[in-house]
């Protein structure tokens, strides 16, 4: 189960329990950062890719930090990529921030480096 607190600082993280990394959401300007650390796979990308969708609701530019994802898989993929069709659906923009190595090498495999908007 993920745990989220609405305006937490942008530093923060939370964790589920010790076991998973829950995203944290801290606003920015006028942009929704949600924070991602550890694994996205099938355990845990639909409970990220509700917190986009939420967050996409709410603002019109959400950023994902990836910085401290270790590990991604298709779910993981297919959680940022249903976020980010929200996002094309409601005229909002999703960029993902720094992603770390495993998930850059992901990105690079399946051509979605190029497809999403990339921040460093």
């Amino acid at each position: 189960m993920f745990a989220l607190e609405h305006h937490r600082p942008a530093g923060g993280l939370r964790r589920d329990r010790g076991r998973r990394p829950a995203p944290a959401r801290a606003a920015t300007g006028g942009t929704a950062v949600v924070r991602a650390e550890g694994e996205m796979d099938i355990a845990t990308a639909d409970a990220l890719r509700d917190r986009l969708v939420a967050a996409l609701a709410e603002h019109t530019e959400v950023t994902v930090d990836l910085s401290a994802v270790t590990f991604i898989d298709c779910a993981g993929l297919r959680g940022l990529l249903a976020a980010r069709a929200f996002a094309d659906r409601h005229g909002r923009h999703l960029a993902v921030h720094d992603p770390s190595r495993p998930v850059r090498r992901l990105l690079a495999w399946t051509g979605l480096d190029r497809q999403l908007r990339t921040t460093r």
